[in-house]
């Protein structure tokens, strides 16, 4: 029998979803190792065999939920390249969309960023890609303007995300709400005050 899609997380069967939400919910808590199918199966009252039907394995689980978290992160990158719009509204075009996809799914978010920065076999691939991906589209946009020529745009790039990157780490270890639109005008103006208006001395 075939599997259903994994596209649409909304269309899934209800079975399927339980397994999903459960599993998000465990690993977000648990990391992977320490999660097992049977933590899974019981979180979502169904019988493991049921995992298995729909994932193949754990390992497969952890994957879509990982690509799922991908497709939300980049969304945050798809920025326009219109050389007619300022770069300081697009890195905080940019800047808004990351932190709030962070901030509406948290679950899937702190997997994420925990495999990002420790480094986690499962997804390591995956997670690799994404982010040279996304470094090299931001990398695309600083370069179009001439205010930034002076500096490396994946050195750019890489600052600004690790800017933001640095409050995501504190909204999953403290639980406090991200003010991402305020957050994201902050980190604007305190990279481009130190990017574009350098003096020599």
């Amino acid at each position: 029998m075939a599997r259903p899609s994994q596209k649409n997380k909304n269309t899934l069967p209800d079975v399927q979803k339980a397994i999903y939400n459960s599993a998000v919910t465990l690993f977000a808590k648990n990391g992977f190792s320490a999660t097992s199918t049977k933590d899974i199966a019981d979180t979502a009252k169904v019988n493991k065999a049921m995992i298995y039907y729909y994932y193949e394995s754990k390992e497969k689980l952890f994957k879509s939920i990982i690509n799922d978290g991908i497709l939300l992160l980049e969304d945050a990158v798809r920025l326009e390249r219109d050389k007619n719009t300022d770069i300081k509204s697009k890195l905080k075009l940019f800047l808004s969309r990351y932190l709030e996809n962070f901030a509406n799914q948290p679950e899937l978010s702190q997997i994420i960023f925990r495999e990002s920065m420790c480094g986690g076999e499962i997804a390591k691939d995956e997670i690799i890609n994404h982010f040279s991906s996304s470094f090299e589209s931001i990398a695309a946009i600083i370069e179009q303007y001439d205010e930034l020529k002076a500096f490396d745009s994946l050195f750019l790039s890489r600052t600004i995300w690790g800017m933001a990157s640095m409050f995501i780490a504190s909204h999953i270890a403290t639980g406090k709400d991200i003010e991402y639109e305020k957050l994201s005008e902050q980190i604007t103006e305190l990279f481009l005050h130190g990017a574009i208006k350098k003096e020599v001395i």
